[in-house]
């Protein structure tokens, strides 16, 4: 019995175990396909890694080629820079050299040459000295006697006497006071006290104030126009404090129609003829006229004449005031020209051709005496 139901159960365990073979071959199939997949798929991605990091490999090898080369170039291009810039410097050098050699050069003869000089110098004589202090001083007598001829100022010919003085005090010490020098010094000192006693005349100052005159002729108006009364401020004060008052009416009704009437109706009080208006050509003779006055009163200031000068400017004033109406222009130019007139040009120069006369004198002897040509 027991038997029987053992060999009754092995058949349907059989049958069971066949039936869950059966049914797990599929999940292991997919499990095969599954794992041919991946190992598919990490083939397929070692390879694309592969490529990358081959393709990574060539740009960055490239790339130091690059860098390598750019580094190259930048080596040569400072080489050649360095090159350029010592051949520069050495042309430099070698211009610097040769111009210090040249200023040593010129130097070295400046010194010769003011050694040479100073050697001459000290080679002198007093005779040769002195000689040189008396030229010296007769030079600038000379000068001083033409500048007050032809500038007409005492200033330059006091400043060269003076400097004359001095060097003749060097010549007099040297040679013992002689007779002879000291009268030129006498007579120097005579004509600079003439010289220093002079009243100093601006002729330069008058000159251009007359020249600024000249300017101002143009400017003037010979014709006066009519006088207009329509645009004049005449109402008073209180019209305009008080615009509305019956008073500041009146006032200003009776302030029109006198303008009105002004306008049609005037009265003038003519002391003098009528004169009539100057045409455009007698007005610029007039201009020209008087531009002509002023002119000549410039060449006398410079010719030192006083009376021509004095009488030119007493007419142009006079025509100032003839042809010309009232002005303010006008009045400031006639007192300009009241103020030249006051001033006096006449400057009356001293003779000191005495101290030119006995220092040539004096000169003429000492050579002599040493037996030189004059």
């Amino acid at each position: 019995m027991a038997q029987t139901e053992s060999e009754s159960t092995t058949p349907a365990v059989v049958a069971e175990t066949a039936n869950q073979k059966s049914t797990l071959w599929p999940l292991w199939l997919a499990i095969l396909l599954l794992a041919v997949a991946a190992a598919s798929g990490g083939f397929w991605l070692w390879q694309q890694l592969a490529k990358q990091a081959e393709s990574t490999t060539e740009w960055a090898t490239q790339q130091v080629s690059n860098l390598s080369a750019a580094a190259e170039a930048q080596r040569a291009e400072q080489q050649k820079l360095s090159v350029e810039l010592a051949r520069n410097l050495s042309r430099f050098e070698a211009a610097q050299s040769a111009s210090q050699r040249v200023y040593d050069e010129f130097a070295d003869r400046v010194e010769a040459q003011l050694a040479a000089q100073h050697q001459q110098l000290a080679q002198m004589t007093a005779a040769s000295r002195t000689q040189f202090l008396l030229n010296e001083a007769q030079f600038l007598t000379r000068q001083a006697s033409q500048r007050l001829q032809l500038e007409r100022s005492a200033t330059s010919a006091v400043g060269l006497f003076k400097l004359a003085d001095q060097l003749l005090a060097q010549a007099e010490t040297a040679l013992g006071n002689p007779a002879g020098l000291m009268a030129t010094r006498q007579q120097l000192a005579q004509d600079l006290a003439q010289l220093q006693s002079l009243q100093a005349v601006d002729y330069t100052g008058v000159f251009f104030a007359l020249d600024a005159i000249l300017i101002q002729v143009d400017a003037l108006a010979l014709a006066q126009p009519p006088r207009e009364f329509a645009n004049e401020a005449v109402e008073p004060a209180v019209i305009h404090k008080n615009p509305d008052s019956l008073w500041s009416k009146i006032t200003v009704g009776w302030r029109n129609f006198t303008r009105e009437l002004a306008s049609y109706v005037r009265v003038k009080r003519l002391e003098k003829p009528v004169e009539p208006l100057l045409s455009p050509d007698q007005e610029t003779r007039v201009r020209e006229n008087l531009k002509l006055k002023l002119q000549v009163a410039q060449l006398a200031l410079l010719r030192a004449d006083g009376e021509l000068y004095g009488n030119n400017l007493q007419q142009a004033r006079q025509w100032l005031e003839e042809y010309f109406p009232v002005s303010i222009e006008r009045n400031h130019m006639m007192e300009q020209l009241d103020g030249l007139a006051a001033r006096s040009v006449n400057s009356q120069l001293p003779d000191i051709s005495g101290t030119v006369r006995s220092l040539d004198q004096f000169i003429g002897q000492y050579r002599l005496e040493l037996g030189v040509r004059p």
